[in-house]
């Protein structure tokens, strides 16, 4: 608290990242309202998926219903007053509905716009694969060229192979299987998709409605102009 302080007085833009855990999936509301008691506008929520020694889901995770009973809560809060805060995935699915890139890479078609550069110059394509097996480059020894050449030939591959479920959904162009770190996680019931896909499901049918005709009247006002 003492740095988002300092931030806001000093005019300095940031935006928060909440860990939805077991710990706080069933406060949506009160965690909302802190957000806004201390002016944090700018906000997105990621799920705690992480799998404990035996490759079980660890205690403190969430599960695919409980994500997307937490987005949905989030949602019907929110929209009463879409102004008062920005929140990364409702922004990202407007986008979607209105055609453009999301810039979300969770739910993009890709995730080739990002590289995570450690302070060796060790290369990883995101910040959730850090890992050894996983590993680009080294930008001391391998050009630009030759990292994204290793990122396109093998770790896209993962975010490109789709199940047969996935292809055949409704959402796919809001979606495309989800995160890669969700796809592949140990505990995960049907792999190739994300393990939040029940959750996603549910959340994108709740919130349909309102983004299309969000996104019909922003058409309009643009054709107006």
């Amino acid at each position: 608290m003492n740095a988002a302080e300092l931030f806001q007085q000093n005019s300095v833009e940031f935006n928060i990242l909440c860990v939805v855990s077991k710990a706080n999936v069933n406060r949506v509301k009160e965690i909302y309202q802190f957000f806004l008691e201390n002016d944090f506008r700018h906000l997105q929520f990621i799920p705690a998926l992480e799998a404990d020694a035996s490759g079980k889901k660890a205690s403190f995770s969430i599960n695919m219903n409980q994500y997307g009973k937490f987005l949905c809560e989030l949602f019907d809060i929110w929209v009463k007053n879409p102004n008062q805060a920005s929140i990364r995935i409702f922004n990202a699915l407007l986008s979607s509905y209105l055609g453009q890139n999301q810039g979300f890479c969770t739910l993009e078609k890709n995730c080739a716009n990002y590289l995570l550069i450690e302070h060796n110059g060790d290369v990883y394509p995101c910040d959730f694969f850090v890992q050894k097996k996983y590993k680009l480059g080294n930008l001391n020894k391998d050009t630009f060229s030759e990292i994204k050449h290793a990122r396109d030939t093998t770790f896209l591959n993962y975010k490109r192979d789709l199940s047969k479920e996935c292809r055949n959904c409704q959402w796919i162009k809001l979606c495309y299987g989800g995160c890669i770190k969700d796809r592949i996680f140990p505990d995960n019931p049907h792999p190739k998709r994300t393990y939040y896909c029940e959750g996603y499901q549910k959340f994108f049918a709740h919130t349909s409605p309102w983004f299309r005709e969000q996104a019909k009247r922003i058409r309009q006002h643009l054709r107006q102009k």
